[in-house]
């Protein structure tokens, strides 16, 4: 509940230049990112994560911000994130911050998203350890996917890092098993690896069929470096972005902490495709 006891907070600005490092820095349960755009105008592109309140909506939504978060505003030009990030701080409750991105998404450098995040792959009425499975699913199209960019581009520059990506998948689906036998019931009645083996992966994190992507993939022709690292970091940023929604659709803590716990694992993954830039540059430069 938003208590107006408190001292108002000041209102500061995020440059794009800024951007990438001022999210690194925060845990995912420590910053909100709100579009106050239009839905047509986030459907064609969004940043990765960002929840969508049009500014009209605003006052009906406050009750969705957390007092212990930063939050941060953008829209198209930076004019309308101004008026929301005012409007939250004239309510007079004492946020642990306001920031609006100056520019807008029109000076944001980074991923952009299209499309709305696909909520519908998971049914968050269903039981727990069934929305663990559903990730785990998940983490095995992902690598499935990549072990399918790795036989097919094996001279890729970033090679060695995919090799690792691919592995990581693999982790964070053992992590989930062992998640499911710790926190909930009923545990799973199979190994990791025998469970792993028998998932068909046939979703990617973001939620979009592998098959849509493996077809995308093999038609594709020659591809660059670049064009690589950019479909992977596509993939990642779509499974972060759908997770920081799904935490906003649940009302259980320990489901909202499932979900913050894939987000953040996904943020992870993201700084791992990110460095594959660095291989394909510096192989440009030999």
């Amino acid at each position: 509940m938003l208590d107006a006891s408190k001292e108002q907070t000041e209102i500061k600005d995020v440059f794009p230049e800024e951007w990438e490092g001022f999210v690194g820095s925060h845990r995912e349960d420590e910053y909100e990112i709100v579009d106050v755009r239009q839905p047509d105008e986030y459907a064609s592109g969004h940043i990765p994560g960002a929840r969508l309140v049009p500014l009209g909506e605003l006052e009906q939504h406050l009750d969705v911000f957390e007092l212990d978060r930063d939050i941060i505003f953008y829209c198209r030009s930076g004019a309308r994130s101004m008026a929301a990030a005012r409007l939250l701080r004239d309510t007079g409750v004492g946020f642990r911050g306001i920031y609006n991105l100056v520019g807008g998404f029109g000076g944001y450098e980074g991923v952009e998203l299209v499309g709305l995040p696909r909520l519908d792959v998971f049914d968050v009425h269903e039981p727990m350890d069934r929305m663990i499975m559903r990730a785990m699913n998940m983490e095995k199209g992902a690598f499935r996917f990549y072990s399918l960019f790795q036989e097919r581009f094996p001279q890729v520059q970033f090679v060695e890092r995919l090799a690792r990506l691919i592995d990581l998948e693999k982790k964070h689906a053992r992590a989930l098993h062992v998640y499911w036998k710790r926190h909930v019931s009923p545990k799973p009645s199979e190994t990791f690896e025998d469970l792993f083996m028998s998932l068909k992966g046939d979703i990617l994190e973001g939620g979009e069929p592998f098959d849509a992507w493996a077809t995308r993939l093999e038609q594709a022709g020659e591809l660059t470096c670049i064009d690589l690292a950019e479909a992977a970091l596509v993939i990642e940023n779509q499974a972060y972005d759908l997770y920081r929604h799904l935490t906003g659709t649940v009302d259980d803590p320990r489901e909202q902490a499932f979900f913050r716990l894939l987000a953040e694992q996904e943020k992870g993954h993201v700084r791992v495709v990110s460095r594959f830039f660095e291989d394909c540059f510096a192989a440009v430069q030999e």
